[in-house]
């Protein structure tokens, strides 16, 4: 079978990683496939070497280019593709109508944000006619998509991220003493790390021995450097830049993931396969993966000293600590074992449109 993934992403994050790993995945399993890929961007250098890719540069108002299109279909014609899944909202609108056009018989959206897709004219025109099947990777997401555009639903696949839970990961006790926080992803508004600095200002206050280590990179980067100075916190926080999670999660007890929006968060995922309780907001897909007071806490949306509470009275348990990691691992046995997803992929690439 012949697949086609098509990601213009010119940055890197949760989708770029999906469709890494599923073009790898899939390419191991037999199947011929290419990745369509921003020229020089993340993914296309990630891929290079692994699996074929193709060099495309599309704007969000490319399909309104009739050279692109004709572009496009010729390369559709050429390559006979059985089946493309499209990652972002200008890839639909770009590469559906001649993939369609070209006879390619699933033509898939993977979406891995819960923002409700809009009711406009242009898009009940390129979901409804020309994208055959819809992956959400979580409930929440699933609703968004058919929320203004009831038609999609029958459409929709729910396919989550997933890993590997055959690895090994040590999955340590809690230490005693300081309160070891970690948070990993990238350096934006969206993630709120900036929450994890007024996290540190209520544990200063109340006393309490800690540090809290932030992964990852981001625009943010200098901005969140200077307010850890500000509040003297410099002792205390720190921000490691991009870390590998085999490195990260060792170094800390306790994963707190202030994030405003979601999809399904694999940094949240790969919390649980170290054994790490995780303590995030009750908003998008969060409350999919933690369970409250099961394999971690959800705190009201903001409340971030309500989190710092949950972590003291957590730190004060370490039965309970153990108990969590148990419950976390049992939750991605059940719900997010990364070869039974990548089946539920294959059936949905061979199923009858």
């Amino acid at each position: 079978m012949k697949v086609c993934l098509i990601n213009t992403n010119r940055e890197w994050g949760g989708g770029e990683k999906w469709h890494l790993h599923t073009a790898v995945q899939l390419s191991k399993a037999g199947y011929d496939v290419s990745v369509v890929a921003s020229p020089d961007s993340p993914l296309a250098e990630a891929l290079k070497g692994s699996v074929r890719v193709v060099e495309f540069q599309i704007g969000n108002l490319s399909f309104l280019n009739p050279l692109i299109y004709q572009r496009l279909l010729n390369f559709f014609n050429t390559e006979a593709f059985d089946a493309i899944i499209m990652n972002l909202p200008r890839d639909v609108k770009a590469f559906s109508k001649p993939a369609a056009q070209a006879g390619i018989q699933k033509i898939i959206y993977r979406r891995g944000m819960n923002h409700p897709i809009k009711s406009s004219l242009v898009n009940k025109y390129f979901y409804k006619r020309f994208v055959t099947d819809i992956i959400a990777n979580s409930e929440a997401v699933c609703r968004s998509v058919y929320q203004n555009i009831p038609e999609l639903e029958q459409k929709i696949t729910i396919i989550p991220n997933g890993v590997k839970t055959g690895v090994v990961c040590e999955k340590s006790p809690p230490r005693t003493g300081e309160i070891l926080i970690g948070n990993l992803g990238r350096l934006v508004h969206q993630k709120g790390q900036i929450d994890l600095i007024n996290l540190g200002k209520f544990f200063l206050s109340k006393k309490m021995a800690f540090r809290i280590f932030i992964g990852g990179e981001g625009p943010l980067h200098a901005e969140l450097q200077a307010e850890i100075r500000k509040q003297g916190l410099e002792n205390h926080v720190s921000i490691l830049g991009q870390v590998q999670p085999d490195v990260f999660f060792p170094k800390i007890d306790y994963f707190v993931f202030p994030s405003r929006f979601e999809g399904l968060s694999n940094a949240m995922l790969e919390a649980l396969q170290h054994g790490k309780p995780i303590l995030c907001y009750d908003v998008a897909s969060n409350a999919e993966i933690v369970v409250h007071g099961k394999n971690g806490y959800l705190a009201r949306p903001y409340q971030i000293e309500e989190i710092g509470e949950y972590l003291i009275h957590l730190h004060q348990n370490p039965e309970k600590y153990r108990e969590m990691q148990s419950a976390g691992e049992a939750i991605l046995k059940e719900k997010y074992d990364s070869d039974k997803l990548f089946h539920k992929l294959e059936n949905l690439l061979k199923s009858s449109s």
